[in-house]
């Protein structure tokens, strides 16, 4: 009796290890729905803007002010302060949650979204998008106020974004800080470091570059470029500010 349910538990066990697009796609779907009740956790760690929890079967890696990569059974997750959704809910009316456009849109194999109430009681909106690029998913969740980055095999997919799922309901930011310290210059600053930190988390067999070749993601060298027309914009804006400041003390010493 003992030897069948050995049996049992290890046909049980392969059965769950091996997933097929189909068997993920409804098993997320059973996984990303509404929890509107609070989880009865508490946060274990605090970063300047943000406090989280992390499971135990999870490691800190690295981290800085705005930005955290963790690990889950030596996957890597990058996790950063979605600043600029914040910065845009502080000042305009009409926001909603959408993509950084960091990925392109027209090679995502799944997609979803749900509401949770976070540690605060607070309601908020979480998204994923999943693109496949050979083996590999490119997972990105994100709230009105994180971003969660990933890339995994198909087996690896479910358990990555279930912790993801986890993290995101029980991180809570200092959004009024958050706005006060980062301007738009900032926020450009901020972006290109994630997409050097995106890199990091990609496995050696692919490159940002290689994935704008191949789709997944927009051709990320065009939008750093575009970034800094922007950023050279802000400075001159800046310069011209300044000059017009000294024109006028000028004129009132005369």
């Amino acid at each position: 009796m003992k030897k069948c349910l050995i049996f049992l538990l290890l046909i049980f066990l392969t059965a769950c290890s091996s997933w097929t697009k189909e068997s993920l796609d409804s098993s997320l779907d059973a996984l990303i729905v509404n929890e509107l009740s609070p989880l009865n956790l508490r946060q274990n760690n605090q970063l300047k803007y943000f406090s989280y929890y992390l499971p135990s079967d999870m490691q800190e890696k690295a981290y800085d002010d705005e930005m955290l990569i963790v690990a889950y059974d030596d996957i890597e997750i990058l996790i950063n302060i979605n600043i600029a959704s914040i910065i845009n809910r502080r000042y305009y009316e009409t926001y909603s949650l959408t993509d950084d456009g960091f990925f392109d849109e027209k090679n995502c194999c799944y997609n979803n979204y749900a509401y949770y109430n976070d540690l605060s009681g607070q309601t908020k909106e979480l998204k994923i998008n999943i693109y496949q690029n050979d083996d590999l998913y490119f997972i990105h969740v994100f709230t009105s106020n994180m971003q969660f980055y990933s890339v995994a095999t198909l087996n690896e997919v479910y358990e990555v974004v279930r912790h993801i799922y986890l993290m995101a309901r029980c991180i809570t930011v200092d959004e009024d800080a958050v706005v006060s310290v980062y301007s738009t210059k900032d926020v450009i600053d901020y972006q290109k470091k994630q997409i050097d930190l995106f890199e990091y988390i990609i496995p050696s067999s692919g490159t940002i570059a290689d994935l704008a070749k191949n789709g997944i993601i927009s051709n990320v060298y065009d939008y750093v470029e575009q970034e800094d027309i922007s950023e050279n914009t802000i400075e001159e804006e800046n310069a011209e500010e300044t000059n017009e400041q000294e024109d006028i003390e000028n004129e009132e010493e005369e």
